[in-house]
């Protein structure tokens, strides 16, 4: 593409390929190895795009929805879209102010969502339902000793009304 060339040249070691680039001068040397037979035709394998693409979206979908996360006075709702967009209640306070705003990835067995502010949560289903933790700015998830919290699907129609068609005029422009 560029007019340099890779020379494949056996050494002492086994191979060595050398690319040379558009000016003829040798950029760098780097060890091979000869690929066994038995294996050759498995590396020309195309990946599977369509299953890996939709795999990720396809194995979240239990996590998908409106979610009512804790009790009492402290309860907010978080929602994940399955465009992979998530949007939270947390930090709205009554005159509708926006909450939170992320994405989510899936990550193993459990749903990560890094949010606007910094914040990262992470949705984890136990053997009583699921669970979910908000991460503060800075911390290290490893490290974080914080306690999760019980999570419960619910419709929508339980999330604050002025905070839902504020949102869902939002999601609307998207």
């Amino acid at each position: 593409e560029d007019g340099g060339a890779h020379r494949l040249e056996r050494d002492a070691l086994g191979f060595g390929i050398t690319y040379t680039n558009p000016e003829g001068r040798e950029v760098y040397t780097t060890q091979a190895q000869q690929v066994p037979k038995e294996i050759l035709g498995q590396l020309a394998k195309p990946p599977r795009q369509p299953d890996e693409a939709s795999s990720d979206r396809d194995q979240a979908r239990g996590f998908f929805g409106t979610w009512k996360i804790g009790s009492g006075p402290d309860v907010f709702h978080v929602f994940v879209e399955p465009d992979r967009s998530a949007a939270s209640t947390w930090g709205a306070g009554p005159q509708g102010a926006r909450g939170l705003r992320g994405s989510w990835a899936k990550q193993g067995s459990e749903l990560h969502i890094a949010w606007d502010t910094g914040h990262y949560s992470i949705f984890r289903e136990n053997e009583r339902g699921f669970a979910y933790k908000r991460i503060a700015p800075g911390e290290v998830i490893e490290t974080d000793r914080s306690e999760f919290a019980a999570a419960m699907r619910v419709d929508a129609d339980t999330v604050p009304a002025s905070w839902l068609a504020d949102y869902r005029e939002e999601s609307d422009v998207r």
